[in-house]
């Protein structure tokens, strides 16, 4: 029975389903067998890469402690990351694209109050909007008293500052499409099919349970059992790598 491992699906599917923690191993340190984030334990996903940027090994942490279940992946050597979905591009451009729609909000507020406040200058220094008309018309003709000019100075100013504001704003929302546009980009892309050589149930990577190895097609090679890293039975070599069961 073939098995393959659809990898970056599954993450996919534990990040968005779940919310569940993943990052890379280089990004943990490790002390006394549990492994940190920042200072502090890790829990979550922790994946490990070939040099060409290929799955190498996934396993879970809870509360900094290795657990539960750990896949080994053969390597691949044409494999190209640049042809497949990443996962780890989608979740950075994730964190960008809700930092500035956070910043266009604030823009946009920043903008508003802007407007808020040349009304309420309109209508208590200037007299209301019939006599900005007049004051428009007299500053065309420039034919402002001092008293005038200062009004039309002070609203000049303003206007700059939301004109300023509004050229903020655009060139966040112009950010944000191009981060969501390299994300459909990226989301476009194939799912790499990672193949398992070997999945074995463990704590702190000390054998316990299930283990299972596989042929680079994904046929099965071993089925055991294991307890405390020692061979308890149960095996299974059904056929070898390089022929097709019938």
């Amino acid at each position: 029975m073939r098995h393959f491992f659809t990898f970056l699906l599954v993450i996919i599917l534990n990040a968005l389903v779940f919310g569940q923690n993943i990052t890379f191993d280089l990004n943990l340190t490790k002390k006394d067998s549990l492994y940190f984030f920042q200072d502090k334990k890790y829990s979550g996903e922790v994946i490990s890469l070939y040099p060409n940027g290929q799955a190498k090994q996934k396993f879970e942490t809870i509360n900094g402690l290795a657990a539960s279940v750990c896949y080994n992946y053969y390597e691949d050597p044409s494999f190209d990351k640049s042809k497949f979905l990443d996962t780890s591009v989608i979740r950075s451009l994730n964190q960008k694209i809700k930092k500035k729609r956070k910043q266009i909000l604030d823009k946009k507020k920043d903008t508003l109050n802007k407007q808020n406040e040349i009304n309420k200058y309109i209508d208590d220094d200037i007299g209301g909007f019939k006599k900005l008309e007049k004051l428009k018309e007299k500053s065309t003709e420039n034919d402002l008293n001092k008293r005038k000019q200062k009004q039309w100075d002070s609203l000049t100013v303003l206007s700059n500052q939301k004109k300023i504001l509004i050229e903020d704003l655009n060139k966040l929302l112009s950010q944000e499409q191009n981060f969501v546009d390299l994300k459909k980009k990226e989301e476009s892309k194939p799912v790499y099919q990672n193949k398992v050589e070997l999945e074995f149930e463990h704590r702190n990577f000390v054998k316990n349970g299930k283990l299972k190895r596989y042929y680079k097609n994904g046929f099965p090679k071993e089925f055991s059992n294991f307890k405390q890293n020692a061979y308890s039975g149960g095996n299974c070599a059904t056929h070898s790598g390089d022929i097709v069961p019938p």
